[in-house]
């Protein structure tokens, strides 16, 4: 009976030291994941850190606390994508004004100058200069319109330009913050890639495309 007791305890530290190791294991530097960037949060071998997580993780890093860098280049990235998106939105407001107006002043200056140009002939008057003075008229009211929509325009296509560097730096801020940890656990893992603009075929034909 004594020896059963005996070699029931023994299984019972022989357990005991087992799950001890395997915890050990588990928080040994040769299980830390790959770190990566997603947009403006990480991920750890693909698996989305939570805000606290990233927050504990950043908070570390070769002993230094990056929350408040990281913090500050995810507000810029994300002023930088504001930037472009309601820059592109302005500017294609902007551009379908003025394409409004300017298709309404080449109606009105032929619809207007044709007309005054009859109207002028049937009374013997001169059909030319009522022509050109009709068109003088539908051009003084819709040319305001025009540079405004130009003006509308232009604004908008220089914020969205605008917001493309800021976005690209602060991503490789980002990126580079990323990059730091992995050097420390993971020195084999390759630097993340930063924010790229290329030009080339994309979804919708060819054009600029900024990947981050």
């Amino acid at each position: 009976m004594k020896k059963w007791i005996v070699t029931f305890a023994l299984m019972l530290l022989a357990w005991g030291a087992s799950a001890q190791i395997a915890d050990t294991t588990l928080v040994s530097p040769e299980s830390i994941g790959i770190l990566k960037r997603s947009g403006a949060r990480m991920k750890m071998d693909g698996v989305r850190l939570s805000r606290e997580e990233q927050a504990l993780l950043l908070a570390d890093i070769g002993g230094v606390d990056y929350n408040h860098e990281w913090s500050k280049a995810r507000g810029w990235r994300t002023a930088g994508i504001s930037m472009m998106a309601g820059g592109s939105a302005v500017a294609l407001f902007g551009a379908g004004y003025t394409m409004v107006y300017s298709l309404a002043g080449l109606f009105g200056i032929v619809i207007g100058a044709g007309t005054a140009a009859v109207v002028s002939g049937a009374v013997g008057g001169d059909s030319n200069a009522a022509a050109q003075s009709a068109a003088d008229n539908v051009s003084d009211e819709i040319g305001p319109h025009v540079t405004a929509g130009v003006i509308i325009t232009l604004f908008g296509a220089g914020t969205a330009v605008a917001g493309i560097p800021i976005t690209v730096v602060n991503c490789r801020k980002m990126s580079k913050i990323v990059d730091q940890y992995n050097d420390i656990h993971n020195p084999a893992v390759p630097d993340e890639a930063a924010a790229e603009l290329t030009f080339g075929p994309t979804r919708n034909g060819v054009g600029l495309a900024l990947n981050f």
